[in-house]
């Protein structure tokens, strides 16, 4: 905590107030994932082969918030007339096979991105390997990323909901889906102790 304090006042006084809020959000989200054991790969992951839905009751969640929160964001640069922030791309095949060789190296890894800063925090050298990995395919991702959007992608429309179907709407569909898929998960994580206790 002196420490983080330290480093704050220097980053503060000989950087920018901006760099030393930033450093405080990255110790507080570093923080949380350290004590909340929060893991995108284990939210996935744990449901189907343990029965376990506390770390994807928490993913969700979190994108609930977050789905508030970037609404709130996007909407006042709607109203304002300015270009909406947020990236929008095409679905395609190109997905599918990055969402394929994610769980593959994730799997191998034993965490995903988070997870893998997560131990490298707490002191697991493996993990270090890992976050080299992560680092050179990133860039070897986004370097390939332009053949195959050309290639794979289904191309437009994109959509995105606010614009398609209204603020109020396209915010809520979303949300409710979020909340209908976090109720249905933890039925599940009851019924399959159920059933192992019968």
């Amino acid at each position: 905590m002196v420490l983080t304090l330290c480093v704050f006042s220097f980053l503060y006084y000989h950087a920018s107030a901006k760099i030393s809020v930033n450093w405080l959000v990255g110790i507080a989200i570093g923080f949380i994932l350290d004590r909340t054991r929060l893991c995108f790969n284990a939210a996935l992951r744990d449901p189907w082969l343990y029965g376990l839905a506390r770390t994807t009751k928490g993913v969700l969640a979190a994108l609930i918030v977050s789905t508030i929160g970037f609404a709130l964001i996007q909407y006042m640069e709607f109203v304002e007339n300015s270009y909406i922030l947020g990236n929008l791309y095409p679905m395609g095949l190109n997905i599918f096979v990055g969402a394929v060789i994610f769980g593959i190296g994730a799997a191998i890894a034993g965490s995903c991105a988070s997870g893998t800063l997560m131990r490298m925090g707490e002191g697991f050298g493996l993990q270090w390997l890992v976050f080299l990995g992560l680092i050179l395919g990133s860039v070897h991702g986004i370097h390939d990323a332009p053949w195959w959007y050309k290639h794979f992608s289904f191309g437009r429309p994109v959509i995105h909901l606010p614009t398609a179907l209204g603020w109020v709407l396209g915010v809520g569909l979303q949300i409710i889906l979020l909340i209908l898929i976090y109720f249905l998960i933890s039925w599940y994580e009851k019924y399959r102790f159920r059933g192992e206790d019968e």
